[in-house]
């Protein structure tokens, strides 16, 4: 056992990874220097990466990390898109060590790695976006505030190779839209079968703080700046029309409608049919160290890796088969998760159509005494096409309480 470890240490060194020259800042870890082993070997090599440019930009400049000035705000330059590229490689199909640690039992990727090695190399990219060249200057803090949308185009095998690549494609005043693409090696060619999209925010000491700014200089970048500008604008919108905000549109309360009367239909054989509270499933988890990201919270890339495992296990309860990952939607970030928090996940499906069913999974930190905080909500997408899957039914039990009794709220 302990030769085996030695082996997927030394193999995980072996990973390449490619960037620009430009250098990034981030905060080294407090409790030490070293990346704990249960992180991914593609987010270990990247962290690596990130803390070897700052200590090279400081050994270049001859000073000392206690030296550099923390109240000079970092200068704000124009850059390229290309200037924060950043390529890893996942070796699967050369490296038997690396296609163990993402295989599950089916044989298949685990999605979860994944999406944790995603969000750390949005990290990455957006701290080399951020970074102002000066080593004199304060390292911004640079948070996930946001993964707008992940899709799955094709299928991932243990059998080929991995390429993660990406870059900022928009920049607001402190925040950064990060486009990543994954690309499997199959037939001789690199093929796209991932694309993700991600959103980041630059703080410090505890509010948000100016970044860069973007030039565009190639058509291609030109439009997808243009789509980074409409999706900066569609989560505004989407945050103005939030149903804790805004009460449903005529057309919600058309489907609502439409439900209720549905469940009174007494043709409707609801035999067939399972209840989404049969559908819940739930998991606890108390945050160690080992989970901390270069900020001393706890790594986004994890909780994501956690919320894709039940919402992996509630899918496969569901078909009684292998599922499949479809796509991620948009996963807000609300509040940061600190080391020692206590953590229950909770799913349930809320919606299937033919094959495919969105599962919805909530985290949340659970305190003593005190009703639990909200961290992040996911809604994952899957399909199961080998089963025969039964409906999803809901019910309503507030809406006809409310239409029996209309002068409830009247004044």
């Amino acid at each position: 056992m302990l030769g085996r470890l030695r082996t997927k240490r030394f193999h995980k060194r072996k990973l390449l990874l490619r960037s620009s020259s430009v250098r990034a800042k981030s905060v080294l870890p407090i409790y030490d220097k070293d990346i704990h082993t249960s992180r991914t070997a593609v987010t270990e090599e990247l962290w690596k990466k990130r803390r070897e440019f700052e200590e090279k930009q400081i050994k270049d400049s001859l000073i000392s990390e206690e030296e550099i000035n923390k109240d000079i705000p970092s200068f704000i330059l124009e850059k390229k898109p290309m200037d924060s590229l950043v390529e890893v490689l996942v070796p699967l199909s050369s490296d038997p060590s690396t296609k163990e640690e993402y295989s599950n039992f089916y044989g298949n990727v685990r999605v979860g790695k994944i999406l944790e090695d995603l969000d750390a190399c949005a990290g990455s990219i957006a701290h080399l976006h951020a970074d102002d060249n000066n080593p004199k200057t304060r390292p911004l803090h640079i948070v996930t505030a946001s993964v707008d949308r992940i899709d799955l185009l094709g299928k991932l095998v243990t059998d080929s190779d991995l390429k993660i690549h990406g870059h900022v494609t928009y920049v607001g005043r402190s925040s950064m839209e990060v486009r990543i693409d994954i690309d499997s090696y199959f037939e001789e060619k690199w093929q796209t079968i991932m694309m993700s999209t991600f959103t980041m925010v630059a703080t410090f000491e505890g509010k948000s703080a100016p970044v860069n700014q973007i030039i565009p200089d190639t058509p291609q970048d030109e439009k997808l700046y243009e789509i980074g500008y409409q999706n900066s604008l569609n989560r505004k919108l989407r945050k103005k029309s939030n149903l804790s905000l805004e009460p449903p549109t005529p057309t919600e309360r058309l489907v609502i409608h439409k439900l209720f009367t549905d469940q009174k239909d007494t043709k409707v054989d609801t035999s067939q049919y399972i209840a989404m509270a049969d559908t819940k499933m739930q998991s606890i988890d108390i945050v160690n160290p080992q989970e901390r990201n270069t900020n001393n919270r706890v790594f986004g890339g994890y909780l994501m890796r956690c919320a894709m495992k039940l919402a992996w296990a509630a899918a496969h309860m569901y078909c009684g088969s292998q599922p499949f990952f479809l796509a991620l939607d948009e996963v807000v970030f609300h509040k940061p998760v600190n080391i020692g928090d206590v953590l229950s996940f909770n799913s349930e499906i809320i919606y299937q159509e033919n094959h495919a069913f969105v599962i919805k999974v909530t985290c949340n930190v659970l305190h003593y005494r005190e009703s639990p905080t909200t961290t992040n909500t996911f809604y994952f997408t899957y399909t199961c096409p080998e089963a025969q899957l039964r409906p999803i039914s809901i019910y309503i039990f507030l809406y006809p309480l409310i239409c029996s009794a209309p002068n409830l709220f009247s004044s």
